[in-house]
């Protein structure tokens, strides 16, 4: 049976150490895997050796040294690598000139598609371990209540220094053992209290080594702390409050809460969450967050640490001393091209990463010693592929180390430890995988109240029964670290409020060579270029997907993968019979000049009369004759392809639609006409009066207009083509800004507001090809997101989802590029 997927199992794929004299780990046993067609994993050995499967898939280990290779066992530069299991031996004398670190590739084949896999692994060689402890060294837990036992999932992180200087962390894949069994499991490390456990007691935990890596201990202490009190009290954002505490189901509610902030620090995090909503409300560049800041209120809560920073967990170099040095974060290894300049990407991929004597500061070893022994010991040789200024910057990396981890309250952390085949330092933030998770900051959430008493405990929280309220993606973690991307995380949003791509307050720690990091200061705003991020990563909560493209590949999923963003379309979804439909693009909604929220069920009053009754005050905006449409509001979701709504097409094309017969009073009117019975309207929904179609296209058959003009929807029908190059052009798709083709169409607009031509477009979702956008420009899909404005399409559906009274200011807005008059 052939194999549907090959990859490095979860945290298998991090940087493995071997002393001289010593063995690793049987990679096809213990760390590749095979998803099966049954989907289904299996370890690679285990698959291999059934019978049942044999030719089927074929592997070989490579490692890229220079060396001869005798049967199975490729021998060089101190180590030899089984080509069929993977596994390292290194030399029991290591010769003058040996490894310090290098990688092997897991090739695999699918033999009945030819589909290959390179799954990339490094290795480092030391002689010996010369200390070794636990990071942080006391970690702060606090139980679940009198729940016992408690699975806590804390867990430290095992960092050791070896002779060559260099530090790394064993907490994974080596062999540590933990105790006391009372309160540790012994093979992963995970903490666990038990019924004699409860504050303020200490537990003190052991990590011990095996007999391999010299099998040295350390010890750390686990502090028991109370439990969340029983009442924590949340604060609108002042100038964050607008709609009041109204019915949470209708009306979102975001929280700011930190991680990192010291008792001190108080003010400062007030601060960043006011100029985070003061630059939401007032800068024309949010729109329509500009306009929706009124629909929504903000909450801080204030949790303070006893550390000012978060945890990181990448490797950091280091320019300058003492209160001069700065770190960033050491390059994420790439595989070279085969044709090309090289980038410091690629050296570290080739050539591995300096130990201390590689350090410019040594100037008895020259770059020509270096690229000599290079050549002796690497397969292809990068020697060839380096410049004096390349490996000038790659001899910086020799102070690489790792920082001492941090006990927050929250434990948010940047980055994985070491590891090739996927990111190390991914610039993002998020929950310590070996501390708090969002199922334990539930915990804190159901103890909140509004400091006026209004109760919180169930507006962000999961209920005991695992159902999710309609605000529980709406918590921001703000934190302070270096410049990261931000992310949207399954309940949670992460991000720094630090612009700058630097550590500042680092020093080393005397004995161990790891790196101690003590931030100097917070900001007490939140830049424009993080607004926007923050904004950005805000908007994924409300059913926008990334618009950009990072990856040559195409999108393989499916319609249904989808739903979940109001912006994104696969290309099959929108084809009839194989090619490019306009009638079926996914945000062919028909534009709203007016829109009004439902607050009680719709009724009828009279053959085709229906009571239609609104939000206070959005009844007054509609006149007697205005037509007018009801659509189901899957709240929190957003518009998807074709939304229910009363709109009739008759077979001639005619289109029918409702009709404001009485504005009975500004919270409520009167419709008539036909409703198909099997629908209920009912709170949450909305009433919203299309927008007439211009004069030079409207008709009976074409009396509305829609947010994709009818030119333009018609260019993409008659000629089955987008309005980006196609076939696509994977260089095209991942431009900045994709001025759209449109050979034939006469428009009324400049030139400069081509791109914001609502249509499709190729790239979405990181990928190029095979799934497309609404427009050229959007803040969805640029990085210059200080300067970038929302698309009409995604305008629509915020609006739609938050607060669809203001239809009528961003249609207003969507006349001045709108391709029609």
């Amino acid at each position: 049976m052939p194999i549907k997927f090959a990859s490095w199992s979860r945290t298998k794929d991090l940087d493995l150490h071997v002393l001289r004299g010593q063995t690793g780990p049987d990679l096809s046993a213990s760390h590749l895997a095979f998803r099966r067609m049954d989907d289904t994993i299996v370890w690679a050995r285990q698959y291999l050796v059934d019978p049942t499967n044999a030719h089927d898939v074929s592997l070989t280990f490579r490692p890229l040294i220079q060396g001869v290779l005798t049967g199975d066992s490729f021998r060089g530069a101190g180590v030899r690598v089984n080509r069929i299991t993977g596994v390292v031996r290194v030399e029991d004398l290591l010769p003058p000139l040996h490894l310090r670190n290098f990688i092997v590739v897991a090739d695999v084949t699918n033999n009945a598609d030819g589909t290959q896999y390179h799954l990339p692994i490094r290795f480092h060689i030391h002689e010996s371990v010369a200390q070794v402890w636990l990071t942080p060294p006391s970690l702060t837990i606090r139980p679940d209540g009198t729940n016992r036992p408690d699975e806590t999932d804390y867990k430290f992180s095992v960092r050791a220094r070896f002779d060559d200087g260099v530090v790394g962390d064993l907490t994974e894949s080596h062999g540590v053992t933990w105790g006391p069994d009372a309160n540790v499991h012994a093979g992963t490390g995970r903490i666990f209290l038990t019924l004699f456990d409860s504050p303020p007691d200490t537990i003190t935990l052991t990590a011990t080594l095996p007999a391999a890596l010299g099998g040295g201990s350390a010890s750390g202490d686990v502090h028991l702390v109370e439990p969340w009190n029983s009442t924590n009290f949340a604060s609108i954002v002042p100038g964050g409050g607008w709609p009041g505490f109204i019915n949470p189901a209708v009306v979102p509610n975001f929280l700011f809460i930190g991680d990192g902030f010291t008792p001190a620090d108080s003010g400062t995090f007030e601060q960043l969450a006011v100029s985070l909503v003061h630059r939401f409300k007032t800068s024309h560049l949010t729109t329509p967050f500009d306009l929706l800041a009124t629909s929504m209120n903000f909450w801080q809560v204030f949790v303070p640490s006893s550390v000012r920073g978060i945890s990181i967990r990448c490797e950091v170099y280091t320019t300058g001393v003492d209160e001069k040095r700065r770190g960033f974060m050491v390059p994420n290894p790439e595989r070279p091209p085969d044709a090309g300049e090289w980038r410091l990407e690629h050296l570290i991929y080739a050539a591995g990463l300096p130990v201390s004597t590689d350090l410019p500061s040594n100037t008895a070893r020259t770059n020509a010693d270096i690229k000599t022994d290079w050549t002796a010991l690497y397969h292809p040789d990068p020697a060839p592929h380096a410049t004096d200024s390349l490996i000038n910057r790659w001899r910086q990396l020799g102070n690489r180390s790792l920082v001492e981890e941090k006990d927050t309250t929250l434990g948010m952390a940047y980055g994985n430890p070491p590891r090739v085949n996927s990111e190390s330092d991914d610039e993002f933030i998020a929950f310590h995988p070996y501390r708090l998770d969002r199922d334990r900051l539930d915990r804190f959430l159901t103890t909140l109240r509004g400091d006026q008493g209004h109760d919180l405990t169930a507006l962000w929280a999961a209920s005991q029964d695992g159902n999710r309220p309609t605000n529980y993606d709406y918590v921001f973690v703000l934190s302070s670290c270096k410049w990261d991307r931000g992310i949207n995380h399954d309940g949670y949003i992460a991000m720094n409020v630090e612009d700058s791509a630097e550590l500042r307050g680092l020093s080393i720690v005397s004995g161990t060579g790891a790196y101690h990091w003590d931030p100097p200061s917070i900001p007490n705003s939140v830049s424009s270029l993080r607004s926007g991020r923050a904004l950005h990563e805000i908007a994924h909560s409300y059913g926008l997907g990334d618009e950009y493209a990072l990856a040559e590949d195409a999108f393989t999923g499916s319609a249904a993968d989808l739903d979940r963003y109001g912006n994104l379309q696969v290309e099959t979804d929108a084809q009839t019979g194989g090619q490019l439909d306009g009638e079926q693009i996914k945000w062919n909604w028909l534009r709203a000049r007016k829109g009004a929220l439902v607050r009680d069920l719709v009724t009828s009053t009279g053959a085709n009369r229906w009571n239609v009754k609104l939000q206070p005050g959005q009844g007054a905006q509609f006149a007697v004759g205005d037509k007018v449409v009801l659509r189901k509001r899957d709240y929190p979701n957003p518009l998807r392809k074709n939304p229910i709504e009363t709109v009739l097409r008759a077979p001639d094309g005619r289109t029918t639609v409702l009709e404001i017969d009485e504005p009975r009073s500004a919270d409520e009117v009167t419709v008539v006409g036909a409703i198909n019975p099997d629908l209920t309207f009912l709170e949450g929904d909305v009433l919203y009066m299309p927008a007439l179609a211009p004069d030079s296209v409207r008709s009976e058959t074409y009396p509305f207009a829609g947010l994709v003009a009818k030119n333009i929807k018609d260019f993409i029908t008659a000629n089955h083509r987008p309005l980006t190059p196609d076939p696509c052009d994977p260089a095209e798709a991942m431009k900045a800004v994709q001025d759209p083709i449109l050979n034939g169409v006469n428009l009324p607009i400049c030139f400069s507001e081509k791109p914001r031509i609502v249509g499709l477009y190729h790239g979405g979702g990181t990928k190029s090809c095979g799934i497309f956008h609404p427009a050229g420009t959007c803040m969805m899909h640029g990085t210059a997101l200080d300067s970038l404005e929302f698309c009409a399409v995604c305008r629509y559906v915020l609006v739609e989802i938050i607060d669809p009274f203001k239809h009528f200011q961003i249609d207003l807005q969507y006349d001045d590029f709108y391709p029609l008059r």
